[in-house]
């Protein structure tokens, strides 16, 4: 394995050790996958933001509070761990030379650490879309282009924290203080081919540029990774509506018909031609997607999932969850 894509599963329904999966690239029905245990103390049921820098990869999860795992980024394996002193319900990260930007989703911050090679320090806040540390805005994803931070957020909600109700999403740039597209229904992941911006439209199942939808998809859409100017990975999860027939998707921890396939899509920007591969035997959620360039030992790295998963399931784990569905080769 070289170029892996990474990944990261939510509100999973049995906890585990490893809410990553690892797959092989071009994406094929018969990729390899590798589940990726985080080094998490204690069972994991929602990992959310990665990224990726100075030769590590970082990888927001919750587990009695708001952590980041720091994995080596050619291993995979774990390096440290770091509970976030302040930022809450984490759901996006970006590194920038020495800092790492994160998305406090739950307190509507974009707050800036340094990173060491042991931990993470000195919170900033550099942007905040109210001041009450509250989840006003719901701003869920961070991106750099062309040297502006460019952030995506659902809005007001109509009825307090009723997600459903906001249809006034934006994207932002929180650099030049603009919003470069409103009235998008719940916006997630903005991100570049490094020509132009893209995004999901998660409660219509949409893939769209700033232009127009590219690609309307089965689920609720979030998550891109591009693989090339013109190739891209996009992620949809299981959601919720109102009834089977209804065209709007909503968060999957809303109420109501479950809406959708967890799974990645490969898209062709040009063509609109795509190729779809089903994770719906891990898990129902996927939340982000991450390329790292690594020279993983394949069998390392299992094992070291494989123990501590084992270990887990001695406790608290299921032996029903995504993990063991892995390993009794119950993969789609």
């Amino acid at each position: 394995m070289s170029k892996l894509l990474l990944a990261s599963f939510c509100n999973i329904p049995t906890p585990t050790s490893s809410p990553i999966l690892a797959i092989s690239t071009p994406l094929k029905k018969n990729s390899k996958i590798i589940p990726i245990n985080i080094g998490s103390s204690k069972p994991i049921s929602t990992a959310t933001g990665m990224a990726s820098g100075n030769g590590k990869v970082f990888i927001a999860f919750i587990s009695e509070g708001y952590w980041v795992s720091v994995l080596d980024e050619k291993t995979l394996l774990p390096v440290f761990q770091y509970k976030f002193p302040t930022s809450q319900d984490i759901h996006s990260m970006l590194v920038d030379g020495k800092y790492l930007y994160v998305i406090s989703t739950g307190t509507d911050e974009l707050i800036r650490y340094e990173i060491t090679n042991k931990d993470i320090r000195n919170p900033k806040t550099i942007w905040k879309a109210s001041d009450d540390k509250k989840e006003n805005h719901h701003i869920n994803s961070i991106f750099k282009f062309r040297g502006d931070l460019i952030l995506s957020a659902f809005g007001k909600s109509r009825m307090d924290n009723a997600w459903r109700t906001a249809t006034d999403g934006i994207i932002f740039n929180v650099t030049k203080g603009i919003i470069l597209k409103d009235k998008i229904y719940q916006p997630h992941t903005v991100t570049s081919n490094g020509e132009e911006l893209f995004y999901c439209e998660s409660g219509k199942g949409l893939f769209s540029s700033m232009i127009g939808a590219i690609k309307s998809l089965d689920g609720y859409a979030r998550g891109v990774q591009f693989e090339s100017k013109n190739i891209a990975y996009v992620a949809t999860s299981v959601g919720r509506s109102k009834n089977k027939k209804s065209s709007l998707i909503y968060n999957p921890a809303d109420y109501g018909h479950k809406n959708g396939k967890c799974g990645i899509h490969t898209i062709n920007i040009s063509s609109k031609k795509s190729f779809y591969i089903d994770f719906g035997w891990f898990a129902n959620e996927i939340y982000d997607l991450l390329l790292v360039n690594s020279k993983v030992n394949e069998q390392k790295l299992f094992m070291n999932s494989f123990l501590k998963e084992r270990e887990y399931l001695s406790s608290s784990i299921s032996e029903n969850n995504g993990f063991w569905n892995y390993v009794k080769g119950k993969v789609k």
